[in-house]
């Protein structure tokens, strides 16, 4: 509805990316979704992990690529030092929650495609894929 929009845009459109606004979806609503694919597809703690590394991976990506990037690494404007950040505190995390092969294979697969070029909201690529290949992993670990 128009008015419910105009009021929604008043109030939360200096939050929202330039994108978000000519969209008719936010970040928000690709990350409940895969926030529901999470949930029903994956054991618990595999959903909890890879819902966390979007948090955890996508803002230290963004702080550390734009605080101290100067090494561009794709045509995304990504840079090096954000994808770095980007693995460090994925694996940190993890490594607090499950056994080292997964939380390694997490971070990786969470850096992989957050710097890849790729047309599909971050909020739903990167929890589905960390979530698929830390499940792969678990199954062979388990």
């Amino acid at each position: 509805h128009r008015t419910i929009k105009r009021l929604f845009y008043r109030f939360f459109g200096t939050m929202l990316r330039r994108h978000e606004i000519k969209n008719e979806f936010t970040g928000a609503c690709y990350l409940i979704t895969s926030a529901t694919i999470c949930v029903a597809f994956f054991p618990k703690d595999i959903a909890f992990l890879s819902l966390a590394m979007l948090s955890i991976g996508d803002t230290f990506a963004a702080i550390f690529g734009i605080l101290f990037g100067k090494r561009k690494i794709t045509a995304l404007k990504k840079r090096l030092e954000g994808s770095l950040a980007c693995f460090i505190s994925t694996f940190t995390f993890a490594l607090f929650f499950t056994k080292t092969q997964i939380a390694l294979a997490g971070a990786i697969a969470t850096t992989v495609i957050e710097t890849l070029n790729i047309p599909l909201d971050d909020n739903i690529r990167i929890p589905l894929f960390a979530g698929i290949v830390m499940s792969i992993v678990w199954v062979f670990i388990i």
